[in-house]
């Protein structure tokens, strides 16, 4: 068993070896996808634009330091040491894996779950684990390491399809990343190992256990002294789910959450035709395809800001509403209203009484 053992190290090693001379790439942080925001004149949200992942990335200074502390203790605590793979974590995994033919244990770092999750495949073989170490060592020549982990805590999944710490604290919470408290923080934290196992509606003993080791590993670590953590252990899960698209910020503060997606969905049609027509110039910098321009449309990030006005939108919605109501036959009804001088559409409202969507009428 030990020379089986000492065999399967050293191969471990010699292709570890290999693995990162041949594969120390990539060399930049990859592009992170984000959902785009259409603004109201006064910087409301009108509506989020985003692709299969919704997401809203925020820099390292916006995340909580209680977020940032629980991640680091409890998903890597030698991450601002090493170099990127936790070599003796790599090759002790490697040898359970050549010994058993099959992958069966861990060890990979932060910078090897971003890779994971960014550059390499999700079979569980040893050549994919060999090929994200080596892709690790490679980003972590060329990059800070407070670059990877921003890029990490934008990309990771914390379940309940939020990508990101933002999106995260939105649906969970319904706050900030920069807003997390030290519960909250835990909790998310240990979402990321499975956040279908410790997800806190469907399964709230395993989320609060969950989030009770995460809370005893950073007192471990030196971050919480032990009355802090028992109290932070003995609280509630305090959930408050919400939109994380809705709350994403605008202009300088945080934008309206409450059905944000829901408003001017006619306007919000017409602004897309004009945007994703590459015949329309005005737009040239999102693309000169409509490919292009949809992909930087639902995952550039971008803040929109339109003419519409939600309080005047709201009044339309009302008007519209209350005309199509008082139809016996066919109550569908439509209004836009027009700034004279300037041409600016200050709303835009069409539908069947008590609906407002795009071809919900007759």
């Amino acid at each position: 068993m030990r020379v089986r053992l000492a065999g399967g190290l050293l191969a471990g090693c010699l292709v570890l070896t290999g693995c990162v001379g041949a594969a120390a790439r990539p060399g930049s942080l990859e592009r992170v996808a984000q959902t785009s925001l259409v603004l109201d004149a006064n910087g409301r949200a009108v509506a989020a634009l985003h692709g299969p992942e919704d997401r809203t990335a925020v820099g390292l200074d916006k995340v909580s330091r209680w977020l940032r502390l629980a991640v680091v203790d409890t998903e890597d605590a030698r991450f601002w040491r090493h170099g990127g793979v936790d070599w003796l974590a790599v090759v002790r995994a490697a040898a359970r894996d050549l010994e058993r033919r099959r992958v069966v244990e861990g060890g990979s770092t932060i910078t090897q779950q971003y890779v994971k999750n960014n550059y390499v495949s999700g079979d569980r073989t040893l050549r994919r684990k060999l090929a994200e170490a080596g892709h690790a060592w490679g980003l972590e020549q060329r990059n800070d390491k407070r670059a990877i982990l921003e890029a990490y805590l934008n990309t990771v999944y914390f379940g309940q399809g939020a990508y990101g710490v933002e999106a995260a604290a939105q649906t969970y919470f319904s706050t900030g990343a920069d807003r997390l408290s030290l519960t909250q923080a835990a909790l998310l934290a240990g979402l990321i190992r499975a956040p279908a196992a410790y997800d806190p509606f469907r399964h709230p003993r395993a989320a609060l256990a969950r989030r009770a080791s995460v809370l005893a590993r950073m007192e471990r670590n030196g971050h919480l002294g032990r009355a802090v953590r028992a109290r932070a252990a003995a609280a509630s899960l305090g959930l408050r789910p919400g939109d994380p698209a809705a709350a994403a910020p605008a202009k300088g503060r945080r934008a309206q959450r409450s059905e944000a997606a829901q408003r001017a969905p006619w306007f919000v049609g017409w602004v897309l035709d004009q945007l994703l027509d590459p015949a329309d110039r005005r737009f040239d910098v999102l693309g000169t395809s409509r490919k292009a321009r949809t992909d930087r449309v639902f995952t550039g990030g971008l803040r929109i800001t339109t003419t519409v006005d939600l309080k005047v939108q709201a009044a339309a919605e009302r008007a519209v509403a209350a005309m199509a109501g008082r139809r016996a036959r066919n109550p569908y009804g439509a209004l836009a209203a027009v700034e004279p001088g300037t041409g600016a559409v200050r709303a835009w409202s069409a539908g069947a009484a008590g609906r407002t969507t795009p071809g919900s009428g007759g």
